[in-house]
């Protein structure tokens, strides 16, 4: 569970949010401001929280509308690929202005 911080916030602990919480942390690698207050997930196969781009990655590969999320190195299993290739997509994906990567 999360502890509590002076602003009345919990502060993340990595797990043991409900989909109703915040983690005013960042967990992703991804840009500065980007997502800065947004529901945490988390893995539905190994429970690690997730970044904005492992979300948004799972919504290109699997469906836009899922609730269902997954890390990478889960992806990578489910798609008999390795990890690096899913980074090289999300940087693709980036790159090409997609809008599920801001």
């Amino acid at each position: 569970m999360g502890r509590e911080r002076t602003d009345g916030q919990r502060a993340c602990t990595g797990g043991g949010y409900s989909s109703e919480d915040y983690c005013p942390e960042s967990h992703a690698q991804s840009s500065p401001g980007s997502q800065a207050r947004r529901p945490l997930e988390h893995c539905s196969r190994c429970r690690r929280a997730l970044t904005a781009d492992e979300t948004a990655m799972t919504k290109k590969l699997v469906n836009r509308g899922t609730t269902v999320y997954y890390c990478m190195d889960c992806l990578a299993e489910m798609f008999d690929v390795e990890r690096k290739d899913i980074e090289e997509k999300i940087a693709y994906y980036k790159r090409m202005g997609c809008t599920l990567f801001q």
